[in-house]
Formats: structure tokens, C-alpha cells, sequence
């Protein structure tokens, strides 16, 4: 069953950086076709092949086990939970079933494990949640600033008793 669910995993893990990268061609037509559109006659400059990329470097480094299975253990560990779970926490449940985390700071280690794996989202210093269940804390900083705005209109008879 935990081969199923990792093999599952790394193919959501696959899904994600797949539409990432045809989001960035989208964006990356989008600009040439605006480009043309102002000026036909535009040709945009040929890169030097010396030239360093701007495209980011893809690196095909293997799958490491040992983090796959820390990262699959670290998901059963918080399955179902309604609030984040800190990454000591997380550390202290996974460390016994066998998660193999190396360094000399094995928990920051699996912080950035957990930062870098679309499975987890991350509630700053108050822990993680799976990012599947898109669990929304009250003063989760996600650009909505709705209920946030101050009122500074000026206070009518009806909204302030006061005023004679």
C-alpha cells in the first residue's frame, strides 16, 4: 500500500512541475504575441550562445529514496489534522518509523523537504498541513486582505449616536 501511495505521490509531484512548466511557456507565448502585435516588425534579439539562460536549470538528479519515504511518512503523520503541526513534531512521530534524515540539523533538513514538495503547505513558524486539504487559518497571509480595510468615511447620524 505505501508504494501505491508513494507512486502516487511522485506522480502528483510530476503533474505540478509539468504545469509549471506549461504555465511559463503560456506566459512566455503570451509576451511574444503581445510583442508582435505592437510591432510586427519586431524581431527580438538572438541570444549569444555565451550568454547565460534565464531559463531555470533543470537538474535530473534521481529519486532519493530515503526522502521519499520521510516525505511519505511525514504526510501520514499529519493526515486529517485541522491545525498545522510544527516540523519537531513532525521530526519526533517520523524519526522512529524509520525516516532516515541526514545532517547535523535533521529537522531543518526536513523543513526544506517539506518546503520544496508540493505535498505540504507551510504556516510559517506555526507547522504544516497537507496542501491537499487546503486548510485556511485565520491569519494565513495568502494576498486576500478582505475584512482588513479601515473605515474612514466620515460617520453618519445613523452610525454614531453622538453627533447633535
Amino acid at each position: 500500500m505505501n508504494d501505491f501511495i508513494l507512486a502516487a505521490e511522485n506522480e502528483l509531484a510530476s503533474i505540478g512541475l509539468a504545469k509549471m512548466q506549461l504555465e511559463m511557456k503560456e506566459s512566455q507565448l503570451r509576451l511574444l504575441i503581445s510583442l508582435y502585435r505592437a510591432d510586427p516588425t519586431y524581431v527580438p534579439p538572438m541570444r549569444s550562445q555565451f550568454a547565460p539562460s534565464l531559463e531555470p536549470k533543470k537538474i535530473n538528479r534521481p529519486i532519493n529514496k530515503d526522502r521519499e519515504h520521510a516525505l511519505s511518512l511525514a504526510a501520514e503523520a499529519i493526515k486529517g489534522r485541522r491545525a498545522p503541526t510544527r516540523t519537531a513534531e513532525i521530526y519526533e512521530i517520523i524519526e522512529p518509523l524509520g525516516a532516515k534524515i541526514g545532517g547535523a540539523e535533521p529537522k531543518s533538513n526536513l523543513s526544506a523537504m517539506l518546503h520544496h514538495s508540493p505535498l505540504f503547505r507551510s504556516h510559517g513558524r506555526r507547522g504544516w498541513t497537507l496542501a491537499e486539504e487546503n486548510i485556511v487559518l485565520e491569519d494565513d497571509d495568502d494576498g486576500d486582505d478582505e475584512g482588513t480595510a479601515l473605515d474612514f468615511s466620515e460617520p453618519t447620524t445613523e452610525d454614531d449616536d453622538s453627533i447633535a
